[in-house]
């Protein structure tokens, strides 16, 4: 068990913006490095119709209108004047689609960042275009503990609380709390830090939540979670609590 030697209840205000900027930092880092590939549209870069002399085809994406990494997107293409059975999608690289129905619906999976580019041919007289989208990563989910990210807690509540929780986000993907810092203050004693991991609170890290007395503050910080798709695990939002 580590010891800071700073006092003082704001230094976990302090600990707690300091997580949070640097998520956000993090999260500028990797969108301006994202632009620099593509616009900011959704379906982006190019018509999203393509005339093959017959008829004309359009590619929709189902959700949001952006593929993310590590999930299946569905997508929807639809003809008009051409048969969808003559219709080919090839992916690009880093895509793979796999055809769901006969209806035109298919489900694309990706594996990088940056721009997927998917090609309609037209079978029957070869004629080929392409259409660009951008690919994200799964959208930050939220932690909490007791259904709240910070605020006032009663002690036995506090206590009574087995772990941190990560919520599903948007698009439903279950993601996993890797690791976090907590630190701890309390009226008469020097702040504790703690690494923990996983949501389950146990070893120090649960006999320090089982402290909690009125006027104790805790912090979560450095929260870090990997979902589906991602290579390595992303920081999310900290978690500032004192006891009631």
């Amino acid at each position: 068990m580590n010891t800071l030697k700073t006092t003082g209840g704001s230094l976990l205000l302090i600990l707690l913006l300091a997580s949070n900027l640097g998520m956000i930092i993090e999260r500028l880092i990797w969108v301006e490095t994202d632009r620099t590939q593509s616009n900011i549209a959704g379906i982006i870069l190019d018509a999203p119709k393509a005339d093959f002399g017959e008829g004309m085809v359009t590619i929709s994406v189902d959700k949001m209108n952006v593929l993310y990494v590590g999930i299946d997107n569905p997508i929807t293409v639809v003809a008009s004047g051409v048969k969808k059975n003559q219709l080919k999608l090839i992916p690009g690289d880093g895509l793979a689609i796999r055809k769901k129905n006969d209806t035109g619906q298919y489900m694309v999976t990706c594996s990088k960042l940056g721009i997927g580019t998917i090609t309609v041919k037209n079978k029957i007289t070869g004629k080929t275009k392409n259409f660009e989208f951008r690919i994200r990563q799964i959208p930050d989910p939220v932690v909490r503990l007791g259904g709240r990210k910070d605020g006032l807690m009663g002690s036995e509540e506090f206590r009574a609380e087995p772990g941190l929780t990560v919520g599903e986000n948007l698009l439903g993907v279950n993601c996993k709390i890797e690791s976090y810092t907590l630190y701890y203050t309390c009226k008469n004693c020097n702040p504790i830090e703690l690494q923990g991991e996983g949501t389950e609170f146990i070893g120090d890290i649960l006999d320090l939540i089982r402290r909690a007395d009125s006027g104790d503050q805790y912090a979560f910080t450095n929260v870090r979670v990997r979902c589906s798709g991602d290579a390595i695990a992303r920081r999310v939002n900290g978690l500032a609590f004192k006891i009631k």
